[in-house]
């Protein structure tokens, strides 16, 4: 549960370094949950079995939460009601791989009591979903009207939790696809209609001592100027707007160099390829034919 509290940290209310009302993120858990979820301890120690009802109420917190709060050691201070901090985890992800870091308070469930749906998790070498019957079996002889729902590896989840970013990858690899073949088929017919119109110009020219690897540069440099001022402008508008493609992004910049200069190189590419086939045609036009075709 993530929301704007009205926390109160060794009897003054919670707030960020800049001043402003802090959005915490609760979770309430049972003992060696850390240790089976493989998130590291810090400092202090995790929930434990003897963390239950009428001993003293304890918390940890994640390592954001005491960065953003408590800068200078999180362990004995106290939150809300007498509420110890005993323990500082690592920052760890819950719902999405994509998700940012945000201030964790993990409380003690057996403290804080089972209400809603309840998350197990089961740490295994074996298959986790051969363990599904003895999972059923253990949660009817606790309660028979308890009910698995969605069982799932974390395998599973972590792959549910990419689905969005692998759409939109494959999207913009499709995407940018189209707009390679558009860009080898414009240009290319763009070249093939500049060089049917100047057919007679090469021929005076390779009559007059053009060499055919001099034709060849020069419809080659044409097709390379074509792209440079594409570029020219594609490149400032797409650092504009790249902005509104940041949330879709994973590990990734929206200014990342590498992709610009990947993205160029293959729009250069892309462009001395279209226009071998012309300028090939251009340097063996026959200077006589040309003429006289004029």
């Amino acid at each position: 549960m993530a929301s704007e509290w009205r926390l109160l940290l060794d009897g003054k209310q919670l707030v960020k370094s800049s001043g402003t009302r802090a959005e915490v993120f609760s979770n309430s858990v049972g003992p060696d949950f850390f240790r089976t979820m493989g998130i590291p301890l810090l400092r202090g120690r995790e929930i434990a079995a003897t963390d239950a009802l009428g001993s003293r109420r304890v918390v940890v917190v994640n390592e954001d939460f005491a960065r953003e709060f408590l800068s200078h050691g999180a362990l004995g201070h106290q939150i809300e009601n007498g509420i110890e901090i005993v323990g500082v985890v690592k920052n760890s992800k819950y719902r999405s791989v994509t998700e940012l870091n945000m201030p964790t308070i993990y409380y003690s469930l057996a403290q804080t009591g089972m209400t809603g749906q309840i998350t197990v998790e089961i740490h295994t070498e074996e298959n986790p979903m051969a363990l599904l019957p003895e999972v059923h079996r253990v949660m009817h002889n606790l309660d028979a009207d308890l009910a698995v729902l969605n069982p799932m590896t974390q395998a599973t989840q972590f792959e549910k939790s990419y689905v969005t970013p692998k759409l939109f990858a494959r999207l913009a690899l499709s995407f940018g696809a189209l707009a390679v073949i558009l860009v080898a088929t414009g240009l290319y017919g763009a070249l093939v209609y500049r060089l049917e119109r100047r057919r007679a110009e090469i021929g005076i020219r390779m009559a007059l001592g053009a060499l055919r690897g001099r034709v060849l540069r020069m419809i080659l440099s044409e097709s390379l100027w074509i792209a440079v001022v594409g570029l020219a402008f594609g490149v400032p508008l797409s650092l504009a707007v790249s902005h509104l493609l940041r949330s879709q992004l994973y590990q990734l910049s929206d200014l990342d160099l590498i992709s610009y200069a990947a993205a160029t190189l293959i729009t250069v590419v892309v462009a001395v390829l279209a226009a071998l086939v012309p300028a090939h045609q251009a340097s063996r036009i026959n200077p006589m034919e040309a003429i006289r075709t004029e």
